[in-house]
This record gives structure tokens, C-alpha cells and sequence, in this order.
């Protein structure tokens, strides 16, 4: 036998030298979880960010589209966020005015000028037809 032996056959290696490369694979794979347990962290602070930047667009669009400010964040509980989004995760404006003119017909309360274009509750000028209370409830 010669005393170059090389790492890859480990039969041949001395039980100190087998010991000492399973110490360094050890360190490297805790070094690596550190790292991955970091960039995991970075992520979801990331990710964070992202999301309410997407809620507070999709905010800023349903205030466009005459949601009264104080139900804002019932429409963004109502509407799925990732439904209003386009494929590169950016809130698309066509979307976000499709689900709010479904939502102003199962919730005009939600919204500035009420079904008829009037405002609601706030004041009964220009309301074309009576409410009842079956509309009131729906």
C-alpha cells in the first residue's frame, strides 16, 4: 500500500481522518441551514412587503371605484387578492373594477352612491325608485 491515499477510499483511510471529514461535512451542512434559514427569513420580509403593497394598491383602486373609505378593508376581506392579480403578481386595475362591480351588486352599501347612484344613507336625492327592506338586507 502506498501513503498517498486518496480521500475517495475511505476503507483505506485512518479512522482519525474519516472522523475529521465527517466533522467538516457536519460544518459545512450546519453552515448551509444557517444560510437557508437566513435567506428564508429574507424571504417572508420580502413577501411581507410585497402583499401589502398589493393591498394598499388594490386599496387605492377600490377608492377609484367609489368604495366608501370607512369599507375598504371589508371589500379587501371580500375580494381575494391573488384573484385581482395578473400573472407577474402586479395588481391589474381590469380585474380589481370586475370584482368590485360584482361586489356592488351583492353589497351597494360598500359603496358610494348606492345602487341607484345616489349616495347611501347619506342623502335620498336622487333615488328613482323606493328601497324596500328585502333590498336593504341583501
Amino acid at each position: 500500500m502506498t501513503d498517498d491515499v486518496k480521500d475517495d477510499d475511505l476503507a483505506a483511510l485512518p479512522s482519525e481522518r474519516l472522523a475529521e471529514m465527517l466533522r467538516e461535512k457536519r460544518r459545512a451542512e450546519a453552515a448551509v441551514r444557517s444560510r437557508l434559514r437566513e435567506v428564508e427569513t429574507e424571504r417572508d420580509a420580502l413577501s411581507e412587503r410585497v402583499t401589502a403593497w398589493q393591498g394598499d394598491r388594490f386599496a387605492a383602486l377600490a377608492k377609484d371605484g367609489r368604495v366608501v373609505e370607512s369599507a375598504v378593508k371589508d371589500v379587501q376581506a371580500l375580494v381575494p387578492l391573488e384573484s385581482v392579480l395578473d400573472e407577474a403578481g402586479l395588481v391589474d386595475a381590469e380585474k380589481v373594477s370586475e370584482a368590485l362591480i360584482g361586489l356592488r351588486q351583492e353589497r351597494p352599501h360598500l359603496f358610494r352612491g348606492g345602487p341607484s347612484g345616489a349616495e347611501s344613507f347619506g342623502g335620498a336625492e336622487g333615488f328613482r325608485s323606493p328601497v324596500s327592506w328585502s333590498d336593504v338586507l341583501r
